[in-house]
């Protein structure tokens, strides 16, 4: 995916790099770009430079690359991995982020190979970012729940409960990038 001259910019720059594994992580990918869109200069594959931050699916090229040379490293994923992402997870900093599905009993084994900070996300009560109150009806709309503060999230324009996955995996991504949880919902309404 990157050449040298590519490499070489990413190594100077250093961009923060968010990258997404998992089954829905086009989707899940797209959404962190909208939720992130309004506060950075975000870059997505192949329009990368002279970005704040970098957003990137597994599987392509370069991602541990990405990952490496990030400022601050975020590996993201939604469930069982068909692109294998051990060896990424095993060379994440401290000063990184794993943030993984707590409703896939699968990856759970994940934050303990890795020295990054964790974070969770899913439907049951011990993710951080819980996703509770769901209802569908014309949109989909749930309460976000993160370390005792609540905010309503509304995404008018799916019907489908998956969805809310990538909305508290963006939340995730958005809140280590210090984006408040308001902020987040208001983005998200507007997807």
């Amino acid at each position: 995916m990157f050449n040298f001259l590519e490499k070489s910019i990413l190594s100077w720059q250093k961009p923060k790099a968010i990258v997404v594994g998992g089954k829905g992580k086009a989707n899940i990918a797209e959404t962190i770009y909208q939720v992130l869109r309004p506060h950075f200069k975000v870059g997505k594959s192949p329009n990368f430079l002279n970005k704040e931050i970098l957003i990137l699916e597994s599987g392509a090229q370069g991602t541990d690359f990405a990952l490496e040379k990030s400022r601050l490293p975020i590996l993201i994923i939604n469930g069982p991995e068909e692109d294998k992402l051990e060896k990424e997870i095993k060379n994440l900093e401290d000063s990184s982020y794993l943030v993984l599905n707590s409703d896939e009993e699968t990856i759970q084994k994940f934050k303990e190979e890795s020295k990054a900070h964790y974070l969770s996300f899913g439907f049951n009560e011990e993710a951080d970012f819980q996703a509770v109150n769901v209802s569908i009806n014309s949109g989909v709309n749930f309460k976000l729940s993160y370390k005792g503060n609540i905010v309503p999230i509304w995404l008018k324009n799916t019907k489908e409960e998956k969805q809310i996955y990538g909305a508290l995996a963006a939340a995730a991504a958005a809140t280590i990038l210090d984006i408040n949880l308001v902020e987040i919902s208001t983005s998200l309404k507007s997807l």
